[in-house]
């Protein structure tokens, strides 16, 4: 097993001397380190942004394994043979890892197997998953998978029973696919439950030595170009469907930290403090909405918003996203709604709406809290107008989430048509809901004008300055006049 060696402790200190000399790993890569080589973790896998420094990463990972394991077999392996060569060996990366220390541990390198092997009996080599079926002949101590996305998985089924047998570790490590019905979000879930695994996510700028100025360059591209969905898997490392699938493109969400937090906002997601604020400065311009799509078994989602009476700007301030079954019940969901909306807008009423199909979830508020909710159906035969009039509302900037909303923003960056062009009927619980609101709030189109709220402008004036003025004594009169002619006698 990698990480227990017969070394003395004063040869690993002088491997580790002669590493760090050549490359030291910046601080977004510490703890993937620290997970394979002090928690030995057998199981790592890394979603990152371009130029995060993955392939170096794993080249220091490989020579770490290499030159602390006596007679270690490890592989770095491409998806293709061809793309491995490119990325680390005609550039000589992998050779030349060691500048100026090869010499004192490296005793051959050969270029027809492209293997480079160390003077204590170790190897690491050069291999493609293209050539699926090598993959079952390995004997390995030790390896990295680059650019998994890109791999093909019977490879990796056939390499991944080979790591048994000398407690081998793993370390994957790629930027992630378009799609979540993908072997690399399903080896990322496995990974997460593994008692043996660690998942780690690394956006671009979690490298500290990525200039912020061009990558916010870089981001502005993107949108211009409408590559928005390229710029958030490749830069940002979220999944997000692109091209033409992406249903909704023109939704920017700010960036992600190393753990999983929104670093500041963007055009279409703020926080939460930020749309309280907006809210709260003429809390009697709002409509506030509830809008649930129960569900028993895959996700209950519930959305909490406030829409202007005047411009409809929509602000989704919170939801309900929960997918485990047993906190799925009406006696477990309904007491969080209460709660959420006590908490943003106590002293007015809520409309509250439902899927019109979900008649348990509405009988179950009504006999158990005295409550009753309004249905509203799902358009089913309308849903691509519904959603684009939610992209118009998005593109108007009449539609903004709260960095609460993390169901919601996660499915709206990620929904997309098929293979065929077709509207899915999955990932869209919380999408529902919102469906659910517009429809409550009549909101069938952008308005055709701005509208901008008037300033207060009346100034208050002192009974000494009136009196000194006949003309104004004359117009207040007047008014009087009009207001007893039209209220009556009594009108104060």
């Amino acid at each position: 097993m990698v990480g227990v060696t017969t070394q003395d402790a004063q040869y690993l200190a002088t491997v580790l001397s002669d590493l760090h000399s050549v490359w030291q790993p910046h601080p977004g890569q510490l703890a993937i380190g620290h997970s394979i080589f002090y928690d030995f973790k057998r199981r790592v896998m890394m979603r990152c942004g371009r130029k995060f420094g993955k392939t170096e990463l794993a080249i220091y990972v490989l020579y770490r394994w290499a030159m602390t394991t006596p007679n270690g077999q490890f592989y770095y392996i491409a998806p293709f043979y061809n793309q491995a060569a490119e990325i680390i060996w005609k550039p000589n990366r992998l050779q030349n890892f060691l500048g100026e220390h090869s010499n004192k541990y490296i005793a051959a390198v050969s270029e027809s197997d492209r293997r480079v092997t160390f003077k204590n009996g170790s190897f690491i080599k050069l291999v493609g998953s293209d050539n699926y079926e090598s993959g079952r002949g390995f004997n390995p101590d030790g390896a990295v998978y680059d650019e998994f996305k890109d791999f093909d998985y019977r490879f990796h089924q056939g390499f991944a029973d080979n790591l048994l047998a000398k407690k081998a570790p793993l370390l994957i490590v790629g930027t992630p696919p378009e799609l979540f019905d993908h072997f690399f979000v399903r080896t990322e879930e496995e990974f997460k439950l593994d008692p043996r695994g660690a998942y780690f996510k690394r956006p671009t700028h979690t490298n500290p030595y990525i200039d912020k100025e061009e990558l916010a360059l870089e981001k502005q591209a993107a949108i211009n170009k409408g590559e928005w969905a390229k710029y958030m898997r490749e830069i940002e490392a979220e999944i997000v469907p692109g091209g033409a699938n992406a249903i909704f493109p023109m939704l920017e969400v700010p960036r992600y930290d190393e753990k999983g937090n929104f670093v500041g906002e963007s055009r279409h997601v703020k926080k939460h403090s930020t749309l309280i604020e907006e809210m709260s400065k003429f809390t009697k311009d709002w409509r506030f909405y509830a809008a649930y799509d129960p569900g028993s078994s895959s996700c209950f989602a519930g959305l909490f918003a406030a829409v202007n009476n005047f411009s409809k700007k929509i602000i989704i301030l919170d939801e309900i996203y929960e997918k485990r079954k047993m906190e799925m019940s009406t006696r477990k969901i309904y007491p969080r709604a209460k709660l959420i909306m006590k908490e943003i807008a106590p002293r007015y009423d809520w409309y509250q709406v439902y899927d019109n199909a979900a008649t348990w979830f509405y009988n179950e508020v009504n006999a158990e809290y005295r409550e009753s909710l309004t249905p509203c159906d799902k358009d089913v035969n309308k849903k691509e107008e519904k959603l684009s009039v939610i992209k118009d509302f998005l593109l108007e900037d009449l539609l903004v989430i709260s960095d609460r909303c993390q169901g919601l923003i996660s499915e709206m960056s990620t929904y997309a048509t098929d293979e065929d062009g077709k509207i899915p009927k999955k990932n869209d619980h919380a999408i529902d809901s919102l469906r659910y609101l517009m429809n409550a709030a009549h909101l069938s189109t952008v308005p055709r004008d701005r509208h901008t709220r008037p300033e207060d402008r009346r100034e208050w004036q002192s009974i000494d300055y009136l009196e000194d003025n006949e003309i104004a004594l004359e117009q207040i009169d007047f008014d009087e006049d009009i207001n007893n002619e039209f209220y009556g006698e009594d009108y104060d």
